[in-house]
């Protein structure tokens, strides 16, 4: 009983490395492409114009949102479908009240958040 647990542990940690050396050697793991590339928002601290610039990895539905830390949609600054490529929204934030918001990033598959503060 002993000699058979020994095998089936030995077995099982060989089949567990070469699933890692099988995983390790796929370039869907090695580099993860998505279909956002660059997503910066600048100034961040804010007080009445920011910029955010995002590039896309694809042809798609794009999305560009402002919400409260509560999660309270604020603003929709893009909803429409583009191309690949790299796009400026500026965003106005006089109206914005002093605090945190996320603004987030959608297109295609991918969704990226970021916190941006307004002073």
């Amino acid at each position: 009983m002993k000699h058979t647990a020994r095998i089936f542990s030995v077995l099982l940690v060989l089949f567990v490395c070469m699933s890692a050396n099988l995983i390790a050697g796929s370039t869907a793991v090695q580099k993860i492409k998505t279909d956002i590339g660059d997503f910066i928002i600048a100034p961040n601290s804010t007080k009445q114009i920011t910029a955010i610039t995002y590039s896309t990895n694809i042809d798609a539905a794009v999305q560009l949102t402002v919400y409260s830390m509560q999660g309270q949609l604020i603003k929709t600054l893009v909803d429409d479908k583009q191309k690949s490529g790299e796009y400026c929204v500026e965003l106005k934030s006089e109206s914005l009240a002093k605090g945190a918001y996320v603004v987030t990033l959608k297109a295609g598959l991918t969704q990226l958040s970021k916190k941006m503060i307004k002073n």
